[in-house]
């Protein structure tokens, strides 16, 4: 956005704290700079960590004994009523 000359531009910031040392600052919106000018050198130093990615898996009936045990549920919910 180019000002003409002799005006000033106005810039909308909010507030935000560095998730690194809480320091409390402003920053324009829309950015998403998460760590204040002081950290961010101390931030790029820092290894990068890699998770493995893990493939979500349900457990299987058998490891379980599910089958087993909910027919033991249904067969002492059945008997005597709900009372």
């Amino acid at each position: 956005m180019e000002v003409p000359k002799g005006q000033k531009a106005l810039v909308a910031v909010e507030l935000k704290y560095c998730e690194r040392c809480g320091e409390l600052g402003l920053r324009r919106v829309g950015e998403e700079e998460v760590y204040c000018a002081t950290c961010i050198p101390r931030v790029m130093e820092l290894p990068v960590v890699r998770k493995l990615r893990r493939v979500a898996a349900l457990p299987v009936a058998e490891d379980l004994q599910v089958e087993e045990r909910i027919e033991q549920l249904l067969g002492i919910c059945a008997r005597g009523g709900n009372a």
